[in-house]
């Protein structure tokens, strides 16, 4: 290449913005030296900031906690906020508006029935993030020992199966019972949904999951869920409904004490209570299996 044509080519790479070999060694120099600052120093210093920024905020958090309970009313104060008319509504008339024994029961599902309807519907969503997250294609999980072989039975193990004989029959029952109970006194759908949950994660871990998958599976629970919180929200959405808007819609009480009484809050315990031990045990396999079948 002649001088003229050399020279050319210079001139037109400055106009395109290239850069000459020297720009280019002296920036190559520029970037390895913040690479190994980054690699040397950078990361201390970045652990040094992340650890003084914890420390300023859990102490700023632990300030504003205190703070606040220090002007707390003090408890068992009469004059408290929290002793007012809503309270002496629930204790005084709730058996009457509910036809519920517990009180609590009365709160839940009937006085702000809406309000657990959300907490249902947010334990569902979150269920789909962990379906989203842990369903893979090859319907396992990576990285982790399978408990189960490959037709959904567990590895034989006669210790916790003779437990598991002893054990399940009388943790369905109780949950049932809770979940029946509910409106008559401690239970409900949370505590007994979580009971039968139990139950079942112990059926699975004992012997597997190939029984149970004939009725819990990916379609059956879809439906359960489905169905249950269509209900619930038909039901009390209509009650209240009809009544913000002054209609009558009187629904049977039953007599307070038995067991079929308070309106709506019994099938509704069962709804909470289905989805409760459902999702309790769609979650559990899916952490050990990857798969819902």
């Amino acid at each position: 290449m002649s001088k003229s044509k050399w020279r050319d080519w210079h001139e037109q790479r400055d106009k395109d913005g290239g850069e000459r070999p020297h720009q280019l060694l002296s920036q190559g120099f520029e970037r390895r030296d913040w690479q190994e600052w980054r690699d040397k120093k950078g990361s201390k210093s970045f652990g040094y900031l992340y650890t003084v920024l914890s420390v300023v905020f859990c102490l700023t958090l632990a300030v504003v906690l205190l703070f606040s309970v220090a002007h707390l009313p003090p408890f068992g104060n009469p004059y408290n906020p929290a002793h007012n008319e809503v309270s002496r509504k629930y204790l005084e008339e709730g058996v009457a508006d509910t036809g519920a024994i517990s009180i609590n029961a009365a709160m839940y599902f009937d006085y702000r029935a809406f309000d657990t309807f959300g907490e249902t519907t947010v334990l569902f969503i979150a269920l789909q993030a962990v379906m989203i997250l842990l369903l893979t294609k090859d319907r396992t999980i990576p990285h982790r020992d399978n408990p189960y072989d490959e037709k959904g039975g567990a590895r034989r193990d006669d210790i916790l199966q003779v437990c598991a004989y002893l054990l399940i029959p009388a943790i369905m029952i109780f949950g049932f019972y809770h979940i029946l109970n509910g409106h008559l006194g401690a239970g409900g759908g949370f505590a007994g949904g979580s009971i039968v949950g139990a139950g079942l994660i112990l059926y699975a871990s004992a012997f597997g999951t190939e029984r149970i998958r004939r009725f819990i599976n990916n379609r059956i629970y879809s439906r359960i869920v489905f169905v249950c919180l269509t209900f619930y929200a038909v039901a009390k959405g209509l009650v209240f409904f009809t009544g913000a808007n002054g209609l009558a819609l009187e629904l049977p009480l039953g007599t307070a004490g038995e067991l079929f009484s308070a309106g709506l809050i019994l099938p509704i315990d069962i709804c909470v209570g289905a989805i409760v031990a459902t999702s309790m045990y769609v979650i559990y396999i899916l952490f050990s299996e990857g798969e819902l079948g």
